[in-house]
């Protein structure tokens, strides 16, 4: 009879039988076990050297090599044989998973996010403990915490449902034991690391109430990258805390429980959120007005460190400035340089994370009622310098204009003094809470059954503001451009979509009317907040009918149910460059107004027809708002064949549905916030085998996606040269994506004590079918005769989907010296290699990051009683530049040209000189590349005590 046991024991007995295992899979992603193939323990020696591996992928205990999804499980022990300590690390040894550290983005087969705005969701769904958060950072807790890493790859639309269209990653917990075990770990590293923490575990009341409890610190002192603003390193800087308290229990021979509420802290310059990159790499722009909202800081040097042929416009009005430290140029503009230049440095921290999970199970006659529910809440905040640059004020001589700016002139006898340091201050507050139940059975017989239903409910705040802190015309003077409805007589006209029809930008002047606004007294320069609830239902089925020994069908569905609501809130602010000297133009800027047409516009809830963008702005505070709130509902599900001729062999193919809820661009009043929904069909064949003889494990996966409605932040545009030409920033849908695929995951032991691990993944997600969209990298001011002339208005047809390598290699090889006294001492190499990969869907040059590689060495000992562990290891031994990400920015002449040059070879209003001082890995035709790279060279030791 198969029964839902403790977890912890089951894995505790598998993995007591195996060497650490490095658990491979291939399959999609919602099977269900076979009812007359239970997961065991091996039976006998030769069994030994097996990846038995316990998972929960479809919900039950089976072991990787008996369960039909495409799945990567990581055990506590695999991770210290292979340093596998974050999502960084995880994605070495996992096909087709991506992650982004500095903004916390997962990506699984080319589906993820490309906004972190809340109003959207991720594409990979992350559980831990089987309750659903929306972010995967946790599962680069400490081994102290985390039994095993599942990594489900493929469209989970029947079993996990909610956002799982790309996959879903399980994080499960260690459990309370039977008997006291215990754990105490402390270790150091380079860069000031240093960590110490600890496990206990035990019966508290005999027969039925178990406890554990662990703590855990971890801190790197020293940043990789040095701030000459600050003169202090920062970057993947560390000082965190974990602590957890677990019981478990059993009432009777039926009923059992497990609770455990775990808290964190952090307070670093790391990722996610914190440093991990040194910002642009191009030269300063002294100009005073460069577009934006406000004068260029590097207007400072306009008199200094001037290069030949470049000057600045006037380049003699700079009388004096302040700044933090010394250096006046971007010390990253040198090849190889990663040092900053900030006035302030970047801080996260995670001031609350509080994480509540409840396990019950009921087991009735042929079935098993099990319920999981938790509750999880953080609040973050990242602060630090915005403008990149440590210039605190500018002095400089000019001519004042009617409405009390002073505009830079060499020849002006009005000195004003500016204060352009820009701060960030970024905050995310958010709730989870998830209830889930489920039915399954447990009885004999040909035919097993899983049903459930599901209901989530979500609350978050994100806030996120800039301020200038030193301008004192931020708080003295806030003038405001009134929009509508609240245009007085004599102001600017509103146009037929119900705005000002004004964009601040270098040449365009503020209207001349202008109006007294509200008091600014915290100096605030930019703010958006989304304010908002979401609720997601399901109910799920799956049944599994052996047919045969050897032959099973799966068939599955889901209904899900996903609505949102969201309140958004804006402010705009513009200092002197608007033509006053502080001036509101939330309405003229942030208006939601560039519809399609006057109609109102869709998901907008508070739109009317005489309001179609549903914008309300108050004069009082200067802050415009709306609501936002939309419902959308799903069918998915699977259907699969598996055929297993032997019990070492295992064949199927698999369609799978997968669907992630339909998001809203709720950040700075977008037009047309509202996107649709995003939909996978995942058609899959996979094999897994085993070859006993030659203790081999080989798991290959094969893949097609059908991949629609993709939501991006882009800028579509439509009727292209008409005068209805329209073009709409906001998330938008790309119609259809096609991808495919190749894993393979191999274990091999060709002589006792010698493992043997390769990876190989191969990923295309090529765009089909597209819109026109606004490449906002391509210069549009370059004239159509110019040779290199690009269009900005592009298809995106024949590109492919941001964080996708087309290839990725993992080959770890581990050796086990066993000694006279019982001793063991394991070396382990590890070798990865990534292809290059793009951070943009308009795959621009610029964005596309380089392939590398990256090698690590760990040295392991064991005593022979198993008491002691000591680990050296040194990631990254060759310190090679490993990449995170990629941007640009534009290389373009601090000048304005209307005739040839010497930098310039044809007349033109943007140019680039190719003589400015960066090496050719940093420049490509327009752009100075811009890298977040991952960890330089570290190493440490780590003294683990068992007990």
């Amino acid at each position: 009879m198969v029964r839902i046991s403790r977890l912890s024991t089951l894995s505790l007995l598998a993995l007591s039988a195996a060497m650490p295992a490095f658990a491979q899979n291939t399959t999609t992603t919602t099977t269900t076990p076979q009812a007359t193939r239970p997961a065991q323990a091996p039976a006998d020696e030769d069994d030994a050297n097996r990846d038995v591996v316990v998972v929960t992928a479809n919900k039950r205990e089976e072991t990787v090599q008996d369960v039909a999804v495409a799945v990567t499980a990581v055990t506590s022990e695999m991770r210290d044989e292979l340093g596998v300590n974050t999502i960084t690390d995880l994605t070495n040894f996992t096909p087709g998973l991506s992650y982004t550290a500095a903004n916390e983005r997962v990506t699984l087969r080319g589906i993820g996010r490309v906004t972190n705005n809340f109003g959207a969701e991720p594409g990979v769904a992350n559980y831990t403990d089987g309750v659903y958060q929306s972010f995967a950072s946790i599962a680069g807790r400490d081994g102290l915490f985390i039994d095993r890493i599942e990594v489900l790859r493929g469209p989970q639309g029947t079993l996990y449902g909610r956002n799982s269209v790309g996959g879903a990653i399980n994080i499960i917990s260690k459990r309370p034991t039977d008997d006291f075990q215990g754990e105490f770990k402390i270790g150091a590293g380079n860069f000031g690391q240093k960590e110490v923490g600890f496990s206990l575990s035990d019966t508290i009341l005999e027969d039925w109430l178990r406890g554990r409890v662990v703590a855990y610190k971890e801190v790197r002192d020293e940043g990789v990258y040095y701030n000459h603003g600050t003169g202090d390193t920062e970057g993947y800087n560390i000082n965190n805390w974990n602590a957890e308290i677990q019981l478990e229990g059993d009432i009777g021979d039926s009923f059992s429980w497990w609770t455990k509420y775990t808290s964190g802290r952090y307070t670093q310059a790391g990722p996610p959120g914190g440093r991990t990159g040194g910002g642009s790499n191009a030269p300063y722009n002294r100009n005073f007005n460069v577009g934006g909202v406000l004068p260029s800081p590097t207007f400072a040097y306009c008199n200094t460190n001037l290069e030949a042929g470049l000057g600045c416009t006037p380049n003699a009005s700079v009388i004096s400035y302040t700044q933090s430290g010394s250096l006046t140029t971007n010390p990253r503009m040198i090849e190889g340089n990663t040092d900053l230049n900030d006035s302030y440095p970047r801080i996260a921290d995670l001031n609350n994370y509080d994480d509540f999970a409840l396990e019950m199970v009921y087991e009735a006659p042929g079935f098993d009622i099990k319920y999981v529910g938790g509750y999880i809440f953080y609040r973050y905040r990242l602060t630090g310098d915005q403008d990149g640059t440590p210039v605190k004020s500018i002095t400089y001589r000019g001519t004042p204009s009617a409405l009390g700016t002073v505009n830079p002139s060499n020849t002006g006898t009005t000195i004003r003094t500016i204060y352009p340091d820009q701060t960030l201050d970024y905050n995310e507050n958010r709730a989870f809470f998830s209830n889930e139940l489920n039915f399954i059975s447990t009885h004999d017989g040909p035919i097993q059954w899983i049903g459930g239903i599901y209901a989530y409910q979500e609350n978050f705040r994100q806030p996120i503001s800039t301020y200038l802190k030193n301008e004192p015309l931020a708080s003295t003077t806030n003038w405001t451009v009134i929009g509508c409805p609240y245009v007085p007589t004599g102001g600017p006209a509103c146009n037929a979509f119900g705005y000002v029809n004004y964009v601040p930008g270098p040449g365009v002047s503020i209207p001349t009317a202008v109006f007294g606004g509200p008091a600014n007294p915290d100096r605030l320069l930019t703010y958006t907040d989304n304010r908002g609830l979401n609720n997601a239902y399901g109910i799920f089925g799956q049944v599994d009918w052996e047919i045969t020994e050897e032959l099973k069908a799966t068939l599955g569905i889901r209904y899900s149910v996903d609505n949102k609501r969201i309140h958004e809130e804006a402010e705009l602010n513009c200092l002197i460059i608007c033509g006053a000297p502080f001036a509101n133009i939330t309405q003229a800027s942030w208006n939601g107004g560039r519809g399609i047409t006057t109609a109102p516009q869709p998901g907008v809830s508070s739109a009317t027809t005489a309001n179609p963008t549903g914008i309300t702005f108050d004069p009082t505070t200067g802050v415009s708002s709306r609501e936002l709130a939309d419902e959308w509902k799903a069918w998915t599900g699977t259907a699969g064949l598996e055929w297993s001729p032997s019990t070492d062999t295992l064949t199927y193919a698999k369609y799978s549905r997968g669907y992630k809820t339909g998001a809203f661009n709720a950040t700075s009043m977008s037009p047309s916030p509202r996107t649709d929904p995003e939909y996978v069909d995942s058609y899959e064949l996979g094999w897994k085998q085993e070859v006993r003889d030659w203790d081999l494990t080989v798991n290959m996966a094969a893949f097609l996606y059908n991949y629609t409605d993709i939501q991006v932040p882009l800028t579509e545009v439509f009727n292209i040269g008409t005068a209805g030409e329209t073009r709409i920033s906001s998330l938008r849908n790309i119609p259809e994506v096609q991808t495919t695929g190749f894993e393979l995951e191999s274990v091999w032991r060709p002589v006792d004590d010698l493992t043997l691990r390769f990876t190989y993944a191969y990923l295309k997600p090529e765009i089909t079918k597209s819109g026109i969209y606004l490449n906002s990298d391509v210069p549009t001011t370059v004239p159509t005769t110019d040779p290199t002339y690009v269009n900005p208005l592009q298809s995106l047809v024949g590109k492919v989907l941001p964080q996708s390598p087309e290839n990725k290699i993992a080959f770890n090889a581990s050796y086990a010296f066993n000694f006279e006294d019982g001793s063991t001492l394991m070396p382990s190499v590890s070798y990865y290699w990534r292809d290059e990969f793009t951070s943009s869907v308009f795959n621009n040059a610029g964005d596309i990051t380089p392939a590398f590689d990256q090698t690590d060495a760990r040295l392991i000992w064991n005593d022979a009683g198993g008491m002691f562990t000591v680990i050296g290891f040194v990631r990254n031994v060759f310190d090679q530049n490993g990449y995170d990400s990629a941007s640009t920015s534009f290389r373009a002449n601090p000048r304005t040209n209307t005739t040839p040059s010497p930098q310039c070879t044809t007349a033109s209003t943007v140019c680039y000189n190719p003589l400015q001082p960066v090496g050719p890995a940093n420049v490509v035709g327009y752009y100075y590349q811009n890298y977040t790279r991952t960890l330089p060279q570290t190493w440490g030791v780590e003294l683990q005590i068992h007990f």
